[in-house]
C-alpha cells in the first residue's frame, strides 16, 4: 500500500509537470501560463465532485458541521462502541485500526531515537533536492543552440518534468528491486554531488549542452524517489502496534527537509545573484 501511494504521488507529478510543459511549450500547444493554469484547474474541480458525490463516507470518521460549533471537536471514542454499519468499508477500517496502540509521551520519545537513522538521511536528501530545484535551477540557462531551441521558461519547465520522471521510475523500481539498507546512507552523498554540479553550473556554465543537465536532473529525481522505498521497508518490518507511529515519524524527514530547503533556497538565490557582479564584472 505504501509503494502504491508513492507511485500515485509520483505519477501525479509526471502528469502535472508534463501537462504544464506541453501546454505552454511554443512548439507544441503554445498556451500562455495563465491559460494553462486555468485549464488545469479542472483537476481540483474533479476532486471536489469526487469527494462529495462519489466517495462513500465512513461512519467511523467524525464529520464537523459548519454551523454547529459543538461538532468542531472530535469526540473521544468509547471502548466497546458499536459499529452501526457492517459493510466492507467499515470492516476494513476496523481491521486496520486493530493493530494500533496508544503510547505515552515518554514512550514516543524513546521510540523516535532508533528512527533517527532513517529520518536524518531522508531529511538531508530532500534538503538538497529542493535546494537545487528552488534555489539553483533558475540560474541554469542555455542559449538556443545548446538547448534544442527551448526558451528559458521552457527549459525550467522541462527540468522539473525530468526530475519527477526520475522520481517516479525510482519508486516504480521498488516493486521489483529491494535496496539494502546501507543504500539509504549513500543517497545524501550522491545528492550532495548533484548540488555541487548545479552550483558550479549556475556560476561557471561548466556543462555545455542542456541534454546533460536533463540526465543529471533525472538522476537527482531518482535519488529523491529512492528514499520512498525505505518507507515501504519500514512498513514491512515494523510491528503492528508501532507501525503507524513509525511511519508518521519517518515522514517528518521529508516534511522538515522540504521546509528547510525553502528557506535555504532564498539565501542560495540571493548568494548567487550577489556573486555575479564579482565573478563577471
Amino acid at each position: 500500500m505504501v509503494l502504491a501511494w508513492a507511485l500515485g504521488t509520483g505519477a501525479s507529478g509526471i502528469v502535472g509537470s508534463g501537462a504544464y510543459a506541453v501546454l505552454t511549450e511554443p512548439k507544441l500547444l503554445g498556451m500562455s501560463p495563465q491559460n494553462a493554469i486555468l485549464l488545469i484547474l479542472i483537476v481540483p474541480a474533479v476532486y471536489f465532485l469526487s469527494y462529495w458525490t462519489i466517495l462513500m463516507h465512513s461512519p467511523q470518521v467524525h464529520r464537523a458541521q459548519l454551523l454547529n460549533p459543538s461538532s468542531w471537536i472530535v469526540p473521544a471514542i468509547k471502548a466497546g462502541g458499536k459499529i452501526n454499519r457492517c459493510d466492507d468499508v467499515t470492516s476494513d477500517l476496523k481491521n486496520v485500526g486493530s493493530g494500533t496502540h496508544e503510547f505515552t509521551f515518554v514512550q514516543k520519545l524513546k521510540m523516535i531515537k532508533p528512527l533517527l537513522r532513517y529520518m536524518i538521511p531522508i531529511c538531508v536528501v530532500y534538503i538538497i533536492d529542493f535546494l537545487i530545484n528552488s534555489g539553483l535551477l533558475q540560474h541554469v540557462k542555455f542559449d538556443c543552440g545548446h538547448s534544442f531551441y527551448l526558451s528559458l521558461p521552457s527549459q525550467f519547465r522541462w527540468f522539473q518534468t525530468f526530475r519527477v520522471l526520475g522520481l517516479f521510475l525510482a519508486r516504480l523500481s521498488a516493486l521489483f528491486i529491494e535496496m539494502p539498507s546501507f543504500v539509504l546512507y549513500l543517497l545524501p552523498f550522491l545528492q550532495l554531488i548533484n548540488l555541487i554540479i548545479f552550483y558550479s553550473q549556475a556560476l561557471f556554465q561548466i556543462i555545455s549542452h542542456i541534454i546533460l543537465i536533463f540526465a543529471i536532473i533525472f538522476v537527482e529525481g531518482m535519488i529523491g524517489g529512492e528514499c520512498y522505498t525505505f518507507f515501504g521497508k519500514i512498513h514491512k518490518k515494523a510491528s503492528p502496534e508501532v507501525k503507524e507511529f513509525s511511519m508518521s515519524v519517518i515522514s517528518l524527514g521529508n516534511t522538515v527537509g522540504t521546509t528547510m530547503a525553502a528557506f535555504l533556497s532564498i539565501l542560495a538565490h540571493k548568494h548567487i545573484c550577489n556573486l555575479y557582479p564579482t565573478l563577471f564584472p
